[in-house]
């Protein structure tokens, strides 16, 4: 089993994480990753930099909270 730590939670922390699970899912390597964030929350600017008058913009923060829903095995949001 392969146990990955990114340290940040924002849009690169979270793609990073994504792809990663999907190549080693391909590769049939079990994959554990933990996403370190300092603050309370998860996606860094996404949740706190962008105006709501932007959803669009927002809207990836459904495409993360999925990661989690789906692949509860798979990733652990560990925030301070």
């Amino acid at each position: 089993m392969l146990s990955v730590a990114i340290v940040g939670t924002g849009p690169s922390g979270f793609y990073t994480a994504k792809y990663l699970r999907a190549a080693t899912e391909k590769m049939n390597v079990e994959a554990r990753i933990d996403l370190l964030e300092r603050l309370p929350t998860p996606y860094g600017l996404v949740r706190s930099g962008v105006a709501p008058d932007h959803p669009e913009v927002k809207n990836v923060e459904n495409d993360f909270r999925l990661m989690f829903t789906e692949h509860p095995e798979s990733f652990n949001f560990v925030g301070n």
